[in-house]
């Protein structure tokens, strides 16, 4: 072969190869379903570690930027273990408070479970996460007032930290027993104190853990995922739901020193033998019935299980024992929620590297397959296993970055600075809003759904 002949073939070749990478990384590239965009990519902050969760819904320090925390794996020596990110106009986000709670190299895991709330009832917000290996709640809580700064706001320093004998796999904060002090509910993957219960009284203190051994202390058992709370089968009381490691969902009420365990459902699937962990566990009203549903994954078989309440202590499964099948894929993230505003809910819930949804049109107590919408794409291709799917719901009238379209902060584990993807509807809007207090009205012949009015008028009436 003559040199020409082999400096055609290497242009060739090396085209080819070009084009080649072009069609691959289309392939691969993350793509949102209909009516939704990828409006953000986050994460520079984000080394090596694998982001394991997020939490989202507030605007921690009132300035009308909304925020949302991610967990990242343990083990860098460095690096943050939790990092909240503030958004800002055009879809944009930075972090503005981290903290490495675990420098020890040989850490390398952890798992979703951190959550924003003012658990004690001081009018200040804290972020509560989950330390692994020594297994604990970390508490770090805002000052309340200024900005939220890096180092310093809120402190660095946990204001409590609550000891747990297994590794946690859950927080709720809520109050269960209805005594007007909030307790943080945790589950953890243990077979004994698979529950706790750290009772709160205002000033940064919690009473010894309540706990209890979830399935009776068998070695299958523990909790694999929590939820709630909420009165789930309508007699008074507010419950907590949990994913057993087992594969069995139980229901609990609190009664200030005890747990108390109303329903243990048997095997999901009726197939006798343990499902594998990380079942995941969600609720919501689906079919607008005033009382909420548990939501619930059998890891398995790949199925998602709706339970419903039907009288004190008493549930049902669906008629048609699942209203999702997803074959070999594992669901490792689900939640509930009308979020497109039309009256019924959706369950989005993340298989792989895939985030798909299936929406309730069926009528109250049906659950069966068919009174579900045909499975869609909220994002898919995003390279890596989705670990958590959170929904802005909500702290005053615009969503988290100012605008008027719904957003969804979806993580997964690259272990890169990608690993944050804010999936942006550009359909699911508001209605017409106006900008400044909520104390004030301002006349106008026909607002426009997806404007902002600015309230430049001064207070017509003000409440109170």
């Amino acid at each position: 072969m003559n040199t020409k002949v082999k400096n055609s073939y290497l242009v060739d070749s090396l085209i080819f190869v070009f084009l080649l990478l072009i069609i691959v990384s289309n392939l691969n590239a993350q793509t949102a379903g209909s009516g939704f965009s990828v409006r953000s990519v986050t994460g520079a902050n984000i080394s090596s570690q694998k982001v394991i969760g997020s939490y989202s819904g507030f605007d921690i320090d009132g300035d009308g930027n909304g925020e949302f925390v991610v967990h990242l794996e343990e083990g860098n020596v460095t690096a943050d273990d939790v990092i909240i990110f503030e958004s800002s106009d055009d879809n944009t986000y930075s972090k503005v408070w981290g903290v490495n709670y675990d420098d020890d190299d040989k850490d390398n895991g952890g798992v979703n479970a951190v959550v924003i709330a003012d658990s004690d009832g001081d009018g200040r917000l804290e972020v509560i996460v989950a330390q692994q290996d020594p297994d604990n709640i970390l508490i770090y809580e805002y000052s309340g007032s200024g900005a939220i700064t890096d180092g310093s706001n809120p402190s660095e320093t946990a204001v409590a930290t609550l000891s747990l004998a297994n590794t946690c796999t859950g927080i709720v904060i809520t109050d269960l027993d209805d005594d007007g002090n909030n307790e943080i509910i945790v589950g953890t993957i243990g077979n004994n104190e698979g529950l706790y219960a750290f009772e709160t009284n205002g000033d940064n203190s919690y009473a010894t853990a309540v706990t209890y051994d979830v399935g009776e202390g068998n070695s299958e058992d523990g909790s694999s995922n929590i939820c709630g709370a909420s009165d789930f089968d309508g007699d008074g009381d507010l419950e907590i739901a949990v994913a057993g490691n087992n594969g069995r969902l139980y229901v609990f009420e609190f009664n200030g020193s005890a747990f108390i365990e109303e329903y243990d459902s048997g095997d999901l699937d009726d197939e006798g033998a343990p499902i594998p962990l990380d079942q995941r566990i969600a609720f919501g009203n689906l079919d607008n019935s005033g009382r909420d549903e548990i939501i619930i994954t059998n890891q398995r078989d790949s199925e998602i299980y709706v339970f419903e309440g039907t009288s004190a202590d008493t549930y049902s499964k669906d008629a048609s024992d699942e209203v999702q099948d997803n074959g070999s894929d594992n669901i490792n993230a689900i939640t509930v929620g009308d979020y497109d505003g039309d009256g019924n809910y959706e369950i989005y819930y993340a298989e792989d590297d895939d985030i798909r949804y299936r929406e309730f049109s069926g009528s109250a107590g049906s659950f069966t397959s068919s009174d579900f919408s045909s499975e869609d794409n909220l994002v898919i291709n995003m390279g890596t296993t989705v670990k958590s799917v959170n929904v802005w719901t909500g702290s005053g009238s615009l969503y988290i970055d100012g605008d008027l379209y719904r957003d969804f902060i979806c993580t997964k584990t690259d272990g890169t600075n990608n690993e944050i993807i804010i999936v942006e509807s550009s359909t699911i809007s508001i209605p017409a809003k106006i900008s400044g207090s909520s104390d004030h009205f301002r006349m106008m012949s026909s607002p426009v759904d997806g404007t902002v009015y600015d309230d430049i008028l001064g207070p017509l009436w003000i409440q109170g």
